[in-house]
């Protein structure tokens, strides 16, 4: 039993109303979710607006200071928002943690060496630490690959590089 043109000519329709009616209901939908947001943003551009007006802010830390902005330039653009998320949450990965160790266990034995007692107990301790250390970096490289990675032993270089002269 075939149904009459006059009906599949309404069902046509009915179809391309109801998709415009809901393009339409979508459209209000992110009309009003802008309208909620625009009005959230609003609202909190007032709130900072009255307190800065009541002095709130003047006592925070760093008030009157320029913002110390991260340079992440060195860091790969898709790791960026992880190492950052990583890093305000104070967790660092394990390998840059070792590296940092190293760094400043070299530095205790460069200040061993210039004392003059690099020879001591103390001097062959930190010596002693630092290969350890060393030893754990290279196995948690091999661990995970980036031991013969050329674009990772670049980044680490950099990374080095940095903490040197965050240590100076």
């Amino acid at each position: 039993m075939s149904k009459p043109k006059s009906f599949m000519l309404k069902l046509t329709q009915f179809r391309k109303i109801y998709f415009c009616l809901g393009r339409v209901v979508n459209s209000v939908a992110l009309v009003k979710e802008a309208a909620y947001m625009g009005m959230m943003s609003w609202l909190a551009e007032q709130r900072i607006q009255e307190s800065m007006r009541n002095g709130e802010f003047r006592d925070l830390p760093g008030h009157g200071k320029p913002l110390e902005l991260e340079d992440l330039s060195d860091v790969p653009e898709e790791l960026r928002m992880s190492f950052k998320i990583m890093k305000n949450s104070g967790l660092v990965p394990e390998e840059i943690s070792l590296r940092a160790e190293c760094v400043t266990l070299e530095g205790l034995l460069a200040a061993c060496h210039n004392s003059g007692s690099a020879e001591t107990s103390e001097g062959k301790a930190l010596r002693s630490k630092l290969s350890m250390k060393r030893l754990r970096l290279q196995e948690l490289l091999r661990e995970r690959g980036l031991d013969s990675n050329p674009a990772f032993m670049q980044y680490s270089a950099q990374i080095h590089e940095q903490m040197i002269k965050g240590e100076e």
